[in-house]
């Protein structure tokens, strides 16, 4: 099991200070689990180009991408947002976005689960068109992608969650990046 995990917005200034916070602890979790995975964060502040829409194409960070992606079993595309941002979701601690047609909802239900007992945990519908990393994967490169957005004003919740979510990658097999799994389907093998 190979994870690619993506930061697009890691460049100050209108960085996202929780996601690149996030990303310290998971990536520890990750290691200490011995789960192989590749890291790209955006090199671009969010002001000057934003890397979650069609803009990234002739980046650095869509090199990176369309190098690693195909590399990978599973995405996971890695935002935070706060009051300005995402002023409906500032009560809730975590956002799975679901990406219509492509998102495998049962592997996001799974997540829902695996983390409900420490934060609160929503599922949302996102744009499209601001989901690149996610929609690159999925759509040009088949590999599963979960957006994960959290709230810069849980970050106490971080460390748990980051240990949480790479204890999820470690548990999940290849069945679980399919929409269905070898259960749903008997002639599946």
């Amino acid at each position: 099991m190979t994870l690619a995990v993506t930061v697009p917005f890691a460049t100050p200034p209108e960085e996202d200070t929780g996601a690149v916070l996030f990303l310290e602890h998971f990536k520890e979790s990750l290691t200490s689990l011995e789960i192989s995975h590749y890291v790209i964060e955006g090199e671009f502040p969010k002001g000057i180009l934003n890397l979650s829409t069609k803009e990234a194409k002739t980046t650095e960070y869509n090199k990176d991408l369309s190098t690693l992606l195909p590399a990978s079993n599973l995405h996971i595309d890695i935002h935070s947002y706060n009051y300005e941002t995402y002023p409906d979701w500032i009560d809730r601690d975590i956002v799975l976005g679901v990406l219509p047609t492509f998102t495998n909802t049962k592997l996001l239900g799974s997540l829902k689960r695996h983390l409900i007992d420490v934060s609160s945990i929503y599922i949302e519908d996102l744009i499209l068109e601001f989901s690149y990393a996610s929609v690159l994967s999925e759509l040009i490169f088949d590999v599963k992608s979960i957006p994960l957005y959290l709230n810069e004003n849980s970050v106490a919740l971080y460390p748990v969650v980051a240990e949480k979510l790479a204890e999820f990658v470690d548990q999940i097999g290849p069945s679980d990046y399919s929409e269905t799994s070898i259960e749903d389907n008997p002639m599946q093998h």
